[in-house]
């Protein structure tokens, strides 16, 4: 499997009249989202985006963003998924900085477009990805509708002469474009962008290998098959993508929601007999209470898996109470494709490991790392530090920060927690949130 393009064609050769995707009142086969990556590679040569060159997808939930990651894949594109929360005129600094060449924008932000081209102080070609509603041929379904699929054999061989262009390469040299005949699995496919904790937006460039690496990993340990149905709630435009590749690298069904309130969440599970599920513990306490106060049954419900925030004892075990369902736990950043350890169902039997966010996953490494630099004995806490095959190539542009904190191969999170004598690691802090009191260091999460 050269890159990430190939789950989705090896599925819609495997499934190719099941149902992978619903979204509002539509569902698309297998076969049918395929054709319409094809053909959206087709509008992308069309529109002059070349190998190594970025796209901009900002966009809410909807299909369009696999239609347009699986495109882009195809022909050694990079996504750049910006965060729709940000405002316009953030959002247009970080295209100016970019150097994407095709906006693909929801029409429910086109008052902000013009606002963006503005900002980004280039021409940037506009498409609307859900109907502009202002008589714009330039939009998303029209330009498929013209356009003829392109086999994917094509769209890689053919794009394989194309001028390398910048932002796409390893940390050494991100300008790189690789010359071989099909994109490799270690250029970059993604850039998601990531506040951090200091809310500066940094740009993180996601390789192919990194992504499928993931994406059969997590597939493999959630338990999913080509039986199982996943509802899709958590932003497309993060790293919570993951889930819904590893739903379409088995030939599950997914489903996207629109709404994520508790009443929608527990509709589309009894409707669609919803198996996984990803959550923040915010959107698990409203499932949780709707379930609970309305004595709603969600019998299809396997698995949550959640994470992204610190979650509290008691609505976790007031989830597994009214669920009914096993719960997995997952810590992991941007840079590192998403998880890197997880805290599994038999886990959550054992009121100890709850507080933890589990163990490592298989083949990475976790380190805590005293103010020295020395690693630190079991239950003594320091900075986590990971090595793992799925970290970031590099902070787009930003060669300085990439070596600030990915050294020897080794990525400092920034995070203070301590490993157990059975390896569960415990987070109690940020390395930036550390008061020192009577020559001892003090983090907020050890004050009571």
């Amino acid at each position: 499997m050269a890159t990430i393009a190939n789950i989705l064609n090896d599925a819609a050769a495997r499934y190719p009249n099941k149902i992978a995707v619903r979204y509002l009142e539509r569902q698309f086969s297998y076969a049918e989202i395929r054709e319409r990556a094809c053909r959206l590679s087709s509008v992308l040569r069309s529109l002059g985006v070349q190998r190594g060159e970025h796209i901009a997808l900002i966009s809410p939930n909807s299909p369009v963003s696999l239609e347009l990651f699986f495109a882009s894949a195809e022909l050694g594109i990079v996504l750049e998924q910006y965060n729709i929360r940000l405002s316009a005129t953030v959002i247009g600094e970080l295209l100016k900085a970019s150097g994407a060449r095709v906006a693909f924008v929801s029409s429910k932000l086109f008052a902000e477009a013009s606002e963006l081209i503005e900002v980004a102080g280039r021409l940037l070609k506009v498409v609307f990805v859900d109907g502009s509603g202002h008589g714009d041929a330039n939009s998303y379904e029209s330009l498929l509708a013209s356009a003829r699929p392109l086999p994917p054999e094509r769209a890689a061989s053919d794009n394989a002469a194309a001028p390398a262009a910048g932002g796409s390469g390893t940390v050494a040299n991100a300008a790189a474009a690789a010359t071989s005949s099909l994109t490799d699995r270690n250029d970059a496919a993604m850039l998601l962008y990531t506040s951090g904790t200091t809310g500066v937006p940094s740009g993180v460039l996601i390789s192919h290998d990194a992504l499928l690496h993931q994406t059969a990993l997590g597939a493999q340990i959630s338990g999913l098959s080509d039986k199982s149905v996943v509802l899709c709630v958590l932003p497309l435009f993060h790293v919570t993508l993951q889930s819904a590749l590893e739903a379409i690298l088995v030939g599950a069904e997914l489903v996207i929601l629109d709404a994520c309130t508790g009443p929608d969440m527990a509709s589309a599970i009894q409707k669609f007999a919803v198996t996984h599920i990803a959550l923040v513990p915010f959107l698990l306490k409203a499932l949780t209470s709707h379930v609970e106060d309305q004595a709603v049954r969600l019998d299809s419900l396997r698995l949550v898996l959640y994470g992204a925030e610190p979650i509290g004892r008691e609505l976790l075990r007031r989830a597994q109470r009214v669920l009914r369902c096993a719960f997995m736990q997952g810590y992991g950043m941007t840079e590192t494709t998403a998880a890197i350890t997880l805290l599994l169902p038999e886990h959550h039997a054992d009121p100890q490991h709850l507080s933890s966010v589990g163990k490592a996953l298989p083949g990475v490494m976790i380190k805590v790392l005293d103010a020295s630099g020395t690693e630190c004995p079991t239950m003594v806490a320091g900075e986590v530090i990971v090595k793992t095959r799925a970290l970031m190539l590099g902070y787009y542009n930003d060669p300085e920060k990439t070596e600030r904190v990915v050294k020897d191969g080794w990525y400092h999170t920034g995070d203070i927690g301590y490993l157990d004598e059975q390896g569960f690691l415990y987070l109690v802090g940020r390395k930036d949130d550390m008061i020192i009191s009577g020559g001892e260091n003090i983090y907020p999460q050890e004050v009571c």
